[in-house]
């Protein structure tokens, strides 16, 4: 009996942890590759937004 709560902790850690590493979303931006906007050099990976006048 002992041994099967020791499994079903260990298992529970494990996906825990496994679910610790998956990229956050508010982490994971920097790590995309930027891409250059040939007409100002923004480097951005999506254009950036013009003003209106």
């Amino acid at each position: 009996m002992l041994l099967l709560t020791l499994g079903y902790t260990m298992q529970l850690l494990l996906l825990i942890s496994l679910l610790l590493l998956l990229p956050l979303p508010g982490f994971s931006a920097p790590g995309e590759p930027y891409r250059y906007d040939r007409y100002d050099g923004n480097y951005s990976p999506y254009p950036r937004k013009l003003e209106r006048n």
